[in-house]
């Protein structure tokens, strides 16, 4: 993929990155707030609205310590991404690139 659009990820919402894929790459820009990812069988229907305050028990949490996390799956999966706020007093909209 060549020159890939940065993508907005709300807080508590999971916002569908990429589907389709085996092999790729998510990428941090915004890096004030911290992410979790799910995977769904691509077809198959997305993650339930997750509850604010509340991590879903499939959410896994990525870019700890690094600012890129790799993608590889035997299946093809669709991605979904949310972000979770950890500054106090002020909100950030995520943001992450995927290079698929």
């Amino acid at each position: 993929m060549n020159n890939p659009l940065p993508i907005d990820i709300p807080e508590w919402v999971w916002t569908k990155v990429c589907t389709n894929i085996i092999l790729g790459n998510l990428n941090q820009i915004e890096k004030r707030v911290h992410y979790y990812r799910t995977y769904r069988m691509t077809g198959k229907a997305p993650p339930d609205a997750p509850t604010v305050g509340i991590l879903p028990d499939d959410a896994v949490k990525i870019f700890e310590n690094k600012n890129s996390e790799e993608i590889e799956m035997p299946d093809f999966v669709d991605v979904h991404i949310m972000s979770v706020n950890y500054c106090n007093g002020k909100s950030y909209t995520g943001k992450i690139v995927v290079d698929a």
